[in-house]
């Protein structure tokens, strides 16, 4: 994953980590210079209603 964040850094400033699963991986990643990420560690599958329910439910969150 290094290699790929290293060379990501260089091309792909917004590569996307996929496949976030437990807490230590995000704190990995982060490390290695990696800005974005998706997976279950943030939320499980859903369709399209839900999903913008959830998006609302985090921008209410984040004030």
């Amino acid at each position: 994953m290094q290699v790929e964040c290293e060379i990501s850094g260089q091309q792909l400033p917004e590569t996307v980590a996929e496949g976030v699963e437990p807490p230590g991986q995000l704190v990995q990643l982060r490390a290695l210079g990696a800005r974005m990420g998706q997976g279950l560690y943030f939320a499980r599958p859903m369709d399209g209603r839900a999903f913008v329910e959830h998006v609302r439910v985090e921008e209410r969150a984040a004030g």
